[in-house]
């Protein structure tokens, strides 16, 4: 997928989590934070246009990826544990990296 359409994804899948969250489905919440955790990965020829726009800071957009990746299956786990005090504060730790994220890169992304 290009980047848009995956987060375009995660978009979705984030309100999944937190309408899950509200219906006190944690097995949802389990199976959002996954599909965030394990999402997609950008075509080759997709990686080639980021890495074209972002340079060096190309390593930085994957540490974020990577954060991404680690903070949903923490969320997942926490949601598995039915460990409320973990979920909102995995929760939290995700929204804030793609958050941080966005404000980093999106402008030079669209």
């Amino acid at each position: 997928p290009t980047l848009k359409a995956l987060m375009q994804d995660l978009e979705t899948e984030m309100d999944q989590v937190m309408h899950a969250l509200w219906a006190g489905d944690y097995e949802q919440v389990a199976l959002a934070a996954e599909r965030i955790g394990n999402h997609p990965r950008v075509s080759v020829d997709e990686q080639k246009r980021l890495a074209g726009i972002l340079g060096a800071d190309m390593k930085s957009f994957a540490q974020g990826d990577h954060f991404v990746h680690d903070t949903a299956m923490a969320l997942a786990k926490a949601a598995r544990q039915e460990n409320h005090p973990g979920i909102l504060a995995s929760l939290s730790r995700l929204q804030e990296g793609c958050v941080a994220c966005h404000r980093s890169f999106r402008d030079r992304l669209r």
